[in-house]
């Protein structure tokens, strides 16, 4: 098994508009997983390749595919609290 750690810068430049989180790329095998805190969602090899050579969330990058996927299974956005 093999454990990338990625950490993931999303907004603009401005701090009050930027928030990081870790991830975590796996390999196990020949299945392919991508979590952030307790959520762990399966991914391609493709999906892997690419956020493990570009982690950054922009305009149609796998890394902000995935964030969203992380999102809509946890139904609540990563690095806001809207209580």
């Amino acid at each position: 098994m093999k454990v990338n750690i990625l950490k993931i810068h999303t907004g603009g430049n401005d701090s009050d508009d930027a928030f990081e989180y870790l991830a975590e790329a796996t390999e196990a095998g020949e299945r392919y997983y991508y979590r952030v805190s307790d959520t762990t969602i399966e991914i391609t090899k493709i999906q892997y390749d690419h956020v493990i050579a570009n982690p950054n969330p922009y305009y149609f990058s796998t890394a902000l595919r995935l964030h969203f996927l992380i999102v809509i299974k946890n139904k609540k956005v990563i690095g806001l609290n809207f209580t």
